[in-house]
């Protein structure tokens, strides 16, 4: 059996698709792969030995090995970043967003997709696969002036808005009508409150309300008052392949908000990404992992990701 988009990365016809490759790599110690590192993150290995954290930055990745074999302490992150009192988010993710008027507040990244074919996985079981959103953050004593900057969608060219939005045209900024309009290829409407992104879109920031809609993407970002919205439909493997292949970055960015009251500013959590492995050995089975990422608190959680640990025969 073969992987289509695989077969299409490398033009290797038999899986795991990886060229038939000599190379192997051994994480020791804690390592970040960039697009730097494998152009279009494509990364194709004889065996992966993970054996401390690997991060992998931005998205998607498509990793083809004979053997991916897990130590006791290793991982593989494909986590959004979370806000805090002085990030700077790289453009790799769909962004929380920010919003510093007085007081700060930035929502946290979305997870990136991972896609991963191996004729075998060894080593330590229940080891981390995790595309993960991250958290928001909120100053909660300083106050400033009103402000709201959306969460960026997973497949939106825009960031950061105040005042904009790409929502479904039939929405109202502030209300909820449209929750659950689903985009074609699965991404599905950003969280509450001031408006939703859709289609890969940015959600709405709204400066003289002090709230804030999250971005569309595999999981919603959490918007500045409410969760980031479950997809009605779960985005099957081949939608998965489709938005990666179209340049989807995972999950949606949350909101974030200043309010006049300090204890009111409020940040979403990006939503979760998308982690699909496909393997035909499997002696060791990894936890996957696509949560969305907490709030703070007057903010909502970013929406959950989707996973799929697929059995080759």
């Amino acid at each position: 059996m073969s992987v289509p988009f695989a077969v299409h990365l490398t033009g290797d016809p038999t899986f795991p698709h990886n060229g038939d490759v000599s190379t192997d790599v051994t994480i020791s110690a804690p390592t970040t792969w960039t697009e730097a590192d494998y152009p279009g993150r494509v990364v194709a290995l004889d065996r992966l030995d993970v054996d401390d954290v690997l991060t992998l930055q931005g998205g998607p990745w498509f990793i083809l090995l004979e053997t991916l074999d897990f130590g006791a302490a290793g991982e593989v992150r494909g986590d959004g970043p979370s806000g805090g009192a002085a990030v700077t988010f790289t453009t790799d993710y769909a962004r929380g967003g920010v919003a510093v008027s007085g007081g700060r507040a930035q929502g946290g990244c979305g997870g990136v997709m991972i896609f991963i074919c191996a004729n075998t996985i060894t080593g330590t079981a229940s080891r981390p696969i995790s595309a993960n959103g991250g958290a928001g953050y909120r100053d909660t004593t300083n106050a400033g002036t009103a402000t709201g900057s959306g969460g960026q969608g997973a497949l939106s060219p825009t960031y950061n808005n105040s005042d904009a939005g790409e929502r479904w045209a039939g929405d109202s900024v502030n209300t909820d009508t449209f929750k659950a309009y689903l985009h074609p290829l699965g991404l599905h409407m950003g969280g509450r409150t001031g408006g939703h992104g859709n289609g890969g879109g940015s959600g709405y920031g709204n400066t003289a309300a002090a709230d804030a809609g999250g971005g569309s993407g595999i999981g919603s970002g959490g918007g500045s008052g409410a969760g980031g919205v479950l997809p009605p439909v779960t985005p099957s493997v081949v939608a998965l392949i489709d938005l990666a292949l179209a340049g989807c970055r995972g999950g949606g960015g949350g909101a974030a908000a200043v309010h006049t009251t300090g204890a009111n500013n409020a940040a979403g959590g990006g939503g979760g990404g998308s982690v699909v492995v496909w393997c035909k050995t499997l002696t060791a089975t990894p936890t996957l992992s696509a949560a969305g990422g907490a709030a703070a608190t007057a903010g909502g959680a970013g929406a959950a990701g989707v996973t799929y640990l697929i059995d080759i025969p």
